[in-house]
């Protein structure tokens, strides 16, 4: 027997393998439910990942200060303003 705590109440428990995370069926359906809801709100689009929120707070960002998208373009385009 393996000595665990639940992720849900923080108890310690007694688990038979290492596979067990709940200390039984009422903490395990919590879970259950927690994990249905978010992989809903994941398949419906509701919820974003880390990197489109740091995308989106840096377009309201170039959006607000002058020039700047521009000049963001420019780098991403490596233009050369002059003679080469």
């Amino acid at each position: 027997m393996i000595t665990k705590h639940c992720q849900e109440c923080g108890i310690e428990f007694q688990a038979r393998s290492g596979a067990n995370k709940n200390c039984g069926s009422i903490c395990g359906n919590i879970s259950a439910n927690r994990l249905k809801a978010a992989k809903y709100l994941a398949k419906s689009g509701l919820t974003k990942s880390r990197g489109a929120m740091i995308n989106d707070a840096r377009m309201e960002l170039d959006a607000h200060v002058p020039r700047k998208a521009l000049a963001r373009q420019l780098w991403n385009k490596n233009i050369v303003l002059g003679t080469p």
